[in-house]
């Protein structure tokens, strides 16, 4: 065979792979019901996460939290992360505020402030 040719074919090859890969990682981002399954998989995470910042940033060991919302971050594009976002209120010690939880999808999430705003609970 000539050696032109067989570098085509490797490349066409490795295109044609590459495709194939691309196409199976778009049809797991697309498929709603395991997008929900893997929201709700990551819940808890979520609100440790949420949980651990509330007691840093109210200075309160006893803290609870709850999910506002969630929206999961995956447009269905070849290329596109899967990164939930969590709304997260948590309350303790009469005061209260909400964190934006984002979550990887190996199931690490880190709680950012929303506006830094610690409201007191009435």
């Amino acid at each position: 065979m000539n050696p032109r040719a067989t570098v085509r074919f490797a490349s066409a090859c490795n295109g044609l792979l590459s495709a194939v890969a691309c196409l199976m990682i778009a049809g797991c981002n697309a498929d709603p019901q395991k997008k929900e399954a893997r929201l709700k998989q990551l819940e808890p995470a979520a609100l440790a996460a949420a949980q651990e910042r509330g007691r840093l940033d109210l200075n309160c060991e006893q803290v609870k939290a709850n999910v506002l919302s969630v929206e999961g971050a995956a447009d269905g594009r070849v290329y596109s992360l899967f990164r939930p976002e969590y709304k997260i209120a948590t309350q303790g010690c009469g005061k209260r505020t909400v964190f934006t939880v984002a979550c990887t999808d190996e199931g690490y999430c880190t709680a950012m402030a929303q506006n830094s705003a610690i409201e007191p609970v009435k």
